[in-house]
C-alpha cells in the first residue's frame, strides 16, 4: 500500500472523527488502533486493517449489481403489466 493511499486514508478518518465509534463497531477494528493510526503512529497497520476501514469510509457501490436489480425490477413490472392485460 503506497503512503499516498494511506495518507489518503488517515485524512478521511480525521474528517470523520466524531464517528470513529460507529466505524469501529462496523469495522471491528479497536479504537485505540484507529485513533493510533489517524495519529501517524502506526508504521505498518496491515493490509487487512487498512481494506477493512477504507472499504467502510469509501464505501465501495457495486454499480453493476445496482443496475442488474433496476433491470430485474422493471422486467418485473412489465411482466406484470402484461399479465394485467
Amino acid at each position: 500500500m503506497t503512503t499516498n493511499t494511506l495518507e489518503t486514508i488517515r485524512g478521511e478518518l480525521n474528517a470523520r472523527k466524531g464517528q470513529w465509534p460507529a466505524i469501529c463497531e462496523r469495522t471491528g477494528l479497536d479504537y485505540s488502533w484507529l485513533q493510533k493510526f489517524a495519529q501517524g503512529r502506526i508504521k505498518n497497520p496491515g493490509y487487512g486493517k487498512i481494506d477493512s476501514l477504507s472499504r467502510d469510509l469509501f464505501a465501495v457501490v457495486d454499480v453493476a449489481a445496482d443496475q442488474r436489480d433496476r433491470d430485474r425490477r422493471d422486467a418485473d413490472r412489465r411482466d406484470t403489466k402484461q399479465s394485467a392485460a
